[in-house]
């Protein structure tokens, strides 16, 4: 069998809701990286929280590369070494944070190393419990950024339907380049049109010089269908929206909580 490269997203797809891995699963990935295949970690996360995820399910295999903030960073993690960044530019993340604030939305971005956000609300808290990286709480975000971001992110826990109030609005911006996305109900995640996981995917193939067609791609949400869309091979999780679902050529009959993920690895890559 031809060596292949493994697109998994994480919440929701390669982690159960408890954001751990099976010991079955993890003897899976085991098995699949022992024949040779790659492994690449692809998440609306940053790199950090991603970093500290891998070592504590002690995903330490050789050849693995993050793909974080929906596509925003490529991190090569033998070298430790970014090799591919897109970012959203100063202007329009004054504007997002503008246009959230008008409509009372929680609405934070990051440096490399700090969740930064006005306070430390319970939409904060509510993030935290799976990302696990520090805040920096400042009156004034703009001010702490000493780079453009990756990306910005929208929560709301209650109502969707005010998230999609932001979207339509920021999606109506002049000469938009952002994209808008959601990776789960809650979450409004804005990067680059020239960000997202698709467009990282095929940087890496092309950058590994590696076949789509050798390469398979694993998601549940939203903002997991640019990717999905971007190989001959996609899978849907079986706990995805019908929107993923319908974006993928084929899906899992497990959910995430139940190992959906091997059904994956055994069928493309044993």
């Amino acid at each position: 069998m031809e060596t292949k490269i493994l697109f998994t997203d994480m919440d929701g797809t390669l982690l159960n809701d408890s954001h751990m891995i099976s010991q079955y699963t993890k003897k899976q990935l085991d098995t699949m990286i022992s024949l040779g295949h790659t492994l690449v970690l692809s998440s609306g996360r940053p790199l950090d929280s991603i970093l500290k995820t891998k070592e504590k399910l002690q995903l330490d295999y050789p050849g693995v590369y993050i793909i974080s903030y929906n596509g925003g960073l490529i991190y090569e993690c033998d070298t430790k070494i970014s090799i591919y960044e897109k970012r959203v530019p100063f202007q329009d993340t004054q504007r997002i944070l503008g246009e959230a604030n008008k409509l009372g939305i929680y609405c934070h971005t990051y440096s490399d190393t700090h969740i930064i956000a006005k306070e430390q609300s319970a939409e904060l808290d509510h993030y935290q419990t799976a990302i696990d990286i520090p805040s920096m709480i400042t009156h004034d975000i703009m001010s702490a950024l000493s780079q453009e971001p990756f990306k910005l992110l929208a929560i709301h826990l209650s109502d969707k339907r005010q998230l999609n109030k932001l979207k339509e609005v920021v999606t109506s911006f002049p000469s938009n380049k952002i994209s808008c996305v959601f990776s789960n109900e809650n979450y409004l995640e804005f990067f680059p049109i020239s960000s997202g996981k698709g467009n990282a995917l095929q940087y890496l193939c092309h950058y590994l010089g590696i076949s789509l067609d050798h390469a398979v791609a694993v998601g549940d949400a939203e903002n997991d269908i640019s990717m999905l869309q971007s190989v001959t091979h996609s899978v849907a999780m079986n706990n995805a929206s019908q929107i993923v679902k319908d974006s993928a050529t084929d899906r899992t009959l497990s959910d995430n909580n139940h190992d959906g993920i091997t059904e994956v690895l055994k069928k493309y890559f044993f």
